[in-house]
């Protein structure tokens, strides 16, 4: 596994070889890894198509990339394929969906941010940047999903949403932000609006359970909103409305048990049908008794059941001598769907036998119901689930499965002669469609149904599905393409969004439903393979990075120009080793770890290395005998490391073979350090657990390197177990370190100068301390008033004590006080700067002078409460560089000096929304280097020359 920088050089200060501000755009050193692309490669696949502007939208977006969710257009072409906006979903971004549009505009609903803070609004576009644009504030994801309803004629459409405030209502809007309001609402079920129709020039729907339960109606206007019908109870969103030339049906009961009629006046409202409803019992709620409102003509079909009957099939005229039963099923008989294909019935009825829902048909009047049969000359299969449309006039697709082929695609009208197999994608029993994957049916364009299909049974729900075409014909069903996303379309061409994991590539294509027919319309995004180069900080001139070349890791030297990036001679590892860990500089040596694999019962060895950034100084000095090297730490001029074996033992390392070595194992009832830190030349401390008759104690130690010379130095009472792999900071002789608390979550700071009477606990009113900075004669952390409470910045004095002085009301992100979390703290024009969180603007980039007037945030690189996550904060002279993502040119390189107007983005490296993803930022010899993806060459070294 290849490291970053370990946490125990991410406090010191990163102080510049060169200063200044940036003079020119960052450039590509070397393109290092040229081999191709290993699968998986995850792209951002095209998805969320939809029909707006004269054009095609759809949008790109991955959870697991710093990427943008970008809104893109094509009119087919890839010259008219472009980014639209790269600033509606920032990341991370959960999903752009289209629920419709409405004169030509797409209506959004766009989710971003983590899980926690997710951020939900409803976005309008007309496939231009200008009129891209938020119609609603911040919604709720709540039980209430956002529905569209577009009217068939008039200056406004209609949604539904949840306010964070106000509960769940019926919006409307005239497709700008100030003609976007809330018709009613009210707190949650009070009113949640449902089953819509549109009828008579209005809006009806229906509301409930709670106040207003009932048929409502609106004509647009928040004075024409009203109840026409109350009842006295309502189901929870399970109630149904559909609409005749005459009638408005609709149910309504605890369990949508009962039917109703209106002519959609205040008066005009009847119970039809008054059924027994079927009670909850501790476990569950029954579903809905009645689950559909066929229209036909003037009158509607449902099915229902009466107490001491079986299911019944009623049809209802909108008058009581209108409403009854027309036929009886057995009390044991299971049905499903009913539908009306071309003047005759289509029913759903369990079969025993088939394992499944089996087709039976019936005339108008269902005086005569029979069995299906004859189907494609063979038997007729049972049924999984329809594809088509519930309004689709004409046959009807759906999925069937016989013993012979599987699940397959078949075609209906409702009689035997008329009921095909169109398909057999997966040859033989094996299944062509499978349960719980993304929709089967993916759009339709002149005439033709598009579907996925998976041709083999090993192919999974994610990868092996193919494009499949259907113009309701055996002969005309057939395969078009690979792996599909998503699809939309335009005119007579459907689009289909793809990625090429062996190009690595995500793509848009289009088809006219033939395979001469189809084509590559635009490349959205190209992955290269990346050689993720590790800058090491270097005594020498050049700069210094590890890098893979495709085969193995190969150490590279650079001036800051290509020409003057090169290999260095003879030093690639072997195939059979591979960087691990990065470990700290010491004088003018860093050292690193490599696994090395081999034979025989122990299949890996760690080997530690050292370079002093020539190829002559680059070698390996020593076989560890473990497979983990803990709290490696500068000590003098050596290396101090814990290896743990039976037991733990310190050892250290002058960067040669004979000087790397244990110096000393730990005494019987010690347990493993879980800090450790120099002070001065020759001693260092260390906090372990001694083994006491209820369980281990926190404590420490002082020691010169040998068992005779180390000495506890701390009195610790209670059960206080040791905080993992913490990082103890020094200033001015004086070491800061942390032990647990009493209590599980909490900790204590202590501070030491190696002896007995100078070693005691410090700032004991504040709660769990962390992220521990020394600089400038002080000490920085993180502290709460009471545990579990917000976070605060806290400073005190190294040198004659006092108490920590309150600074700021802001915290690093995502704190575990167990574990150190960096502050990410570097010194520039006489600030030190750092990254922190509040509730008003995330997490930014924030300073302080040492005064609780001088600690503030820097900037809002990322308006609102959303976070830029500023990250790799390195110093050059009176400027720190960073990577942050502003939520609109996804995650690049920054640079401030410590004021509002002095922070900027450098370059967008990885235009469109997409990360170039900055890291492992260094500064030497005038240069900052570091690593980024352009989006062409994958992640590789670049270097951004500063001002003298």
């Amino acid at each position: 596994m290849r490291a970053r920088l370990i946490a125990g050089a991410l406090l010191s200060l990163v102080l510049s070889a060169g200063s200044g501000r940036a003079a020119e755009v960052p450039r590509l050193l070397a393109d290092v890894n040229t081999t191709p692309a290993i699968p998986p490669i995850y792209v951002s696949e095209p998805a969320g198509f939809v029909a707006a502007g004269g054009g095609l939208l759809f949008s790109t977006f991955n959870q697991d990339a710093s990427d943008e969710g970008v809104l893109w257009r094509t009119d087919g072409t890839a010259e008219g394929t472009r980014a639209v906006s790269s600033s509606l979903c920032p990341s991370p971004c959960q999903g752009i969906t289209p629920l419709g549009t409405w004169q030509g505009i797409a209506i959004l609903k766009v989710v971003s941010g983590e899980e926690a803070t997710q951020s939900t609004r409803l976005w309008r576009s007309d496939s231009t940047p200008e009129g891209t644009f938020p119609l609603t504030d911040l919604l709720v994801q709540g039980d209430v999903e956002e529905q569209l309803l577009t009217p068939p004629l008039g200056g406004v459409f209609f949604f539904t949403a949840c306010r964070q405030t106000e509960g769940c209502g019926l919006w409307r809007s005239d497709g700008t932000r100030a003609g976007t309001a809330v018709l009613a609402d009210g707190e949650a079920p009070t009113f949640d609006p449902h089953a819509f129709a549109f009828w008579s020039g209005k809006l009806y729907f229906l509301a409930g359970p709670g106040n207003g339960t009932g048929l409502w109606s609106t004509d647009g206007a928040p004075e024409g909103t009203r109840l026409l019908t109350a009842v006295a109870e309502q189901s929870d969103r399970t109630g149904l409305l559909v609409a005749t030339p005459s009638h408005l049906f609709f149910t309504a009961g605890t369990s949508s048990e009962d039917v109703w009629v209106t002519d959609g006046t205040p008066e005009g409202a009847r119970l039809l049908a008054d059924f027994e409803s079927f009670p909850c019992n501790p476990l569950l709620c029954n579903p809905p008794s009645i689950n559909e409102l066929i229209p036909v003509g003037d009158a509607v079909y449902f099915m229902d059941q009466r107490s001491g009957h079986g299911i019944e099939i009623w049809r209802s005229d909108g008058t009581a001598s209108g409403t009854g039963p027309l036929v009886e099923f057995p009390a044991d008989a299971i049905l499903g769907d009913m539908l009306r294909i071309e003047g005759r019935w289509l029913l759903e009825i369990w079969s025993p036998d088939a394992q499944g829902f089996v087709f039976w048909t019936a005339n108008d009047d269902f005086s005569h119901i029979e069995l299906l049969t004859g189907c494609n000359g063979e038997s007729c299969p049972s049924i999984e689930m329809f594809l088509s449309p519930p309004d689709t006039v004409g046959p009807r697709l759906f999925i069937g499965a016989d013993t012979s082929h599987g699940r397959e695609l078949w075609i209906t009208d409702g009689t035997g002669g008329g009921t095909h197999r169109l398909s057999d994608v997966c040859p033989g029993p094996c299944d062509a469609f499978r349960p719980f994957t993304s929709p089967s049916v993916l759009g339709s364009a002149a005439g033709l149904t598009y579907f996925r299909a998976y041709p083999s049974e090993t192919a999974d729900g994610d990868r092996g599905d193919e494009l499949w075409v259907t113009d309701g014909t055996a002969a005309g069903t057939r395969r078009i393409a690979g792996h599909v996303s998503a699809l939309g379309t335009l005119g007579d061409l459907a689009y289909f969004g793809a990625s090429d994991e062996d190009r690595a590539t995500s793509e848009i294509w289009a088809t006219d439903g033939t395979p001469a027919g189809t084509h590559r319309v635009a490349t959205i995004q190209r992955h290269a393979p990346s050689s993720g180069p590790i800058f090491l900080p270097s005594p020498a001139d050049n700069a210094l990075f590890l890098a893979w070349n495709g085969s193995h890791e190969a150490l590279w030297q650079s001036d800051g120009t290509p020409r003057g990036t090169l290999p260095v001679a003879g030093k690639e590892l072997a195939g059979n080793r591979t960087l691990e860990t990065i470990l700290p500089q010491v004088g003018p040596l860093r050292f690193f770890t490599v696994v090395r694999s081999q034979g025989g019962p122990h299949p890996t060895a760690l080997e530690l290395w050292r370079t002093d950034g020539t190829g002559s100084g680059t070698r390996a000095i020593a076989d560890l005998p473990t497979s983990f090297l803990d709290l490696p730490t500068p000590w003098g001029n050596r290396l101090l490391f814990v290896l743990n074996q039976v037991h733990c033992s310190f050892w250290s390392s002058d960067g040669t073979a004979r000087g790397t070595r244990e110096i000393l194992s730990l005494p019987k009832g010690v347990r493993c350090p879980a800090a450790a830190v120099a002070l001065g030349g020759s001693r260092f401390l260390f906090v372990a657990g001694v083994v006491r008759k209820n369980g281990p104690v926190s404590q420490i130690f002082v020691s010169n390197g040998t068992l005779a010379r180390t000495y506890q130095l701390s009195d610790v009472r209670g059960s206080r177990r040791p905080l993992a792999f913490d990082q103890p900071v020094v200033s001015g002789g004086i070491a800061f370190l942390r032990i647990r608390g009493t209590e599980l979550r909490d900790a204590e700071i202590w501070r030491s100068d190696g002896t007995p009477a100078g070693t005691f606990q410090v700032f004991a009113g504040l709660h769990e301390p962390a992220n521990l900075f020394a600089g400038q004669g002080s000490l920085y952390f993180t502290a709460s008033t009471e545990q579990g409470g917000p976070r605060s910045l806290y400073r005190a004095v190294v040198q004659g004590g006092g108490p920590a002085v309150l600074l700021a009301h802001a915290a690093p992100p995502y704190l575990d006080p167990d574990v150190l979390t960096d502050l990410e703290p570097t010194l520039a024009n006489g600030l030190l700067l750092f990254v922190a969180q509040d509730a008003d603007a995330g997490s930014e980039l924030w300073a302080t002078d040492g005064t609780p007037a001088g600690t503030h945030r820097v900037s809002d690189i990322r308006p609102g409460p959303g976070s830029s996550s500023p990250d790799g904060l390195a110093a050059a002279g009176s400027r720190v560089f960073f990577s942050a993502d502003d939520g609109e040119h996804g995650r690049e390189l920054w640079e401030s000096d410590g004021t509002p107007e002095g922070t900027r983005m450098v370059f967008d490296l990885n235009p469109g929304g997409f990360s170039s993803n900055p890291g492992g930022l260094l500064v030497s010899n005038g240069y900052l280097f570091f690593g980024a993806d352009d989006g062409t060459t994958g992640f590789e070294p670049w270097a951004l020359r500063l001002e003298p």
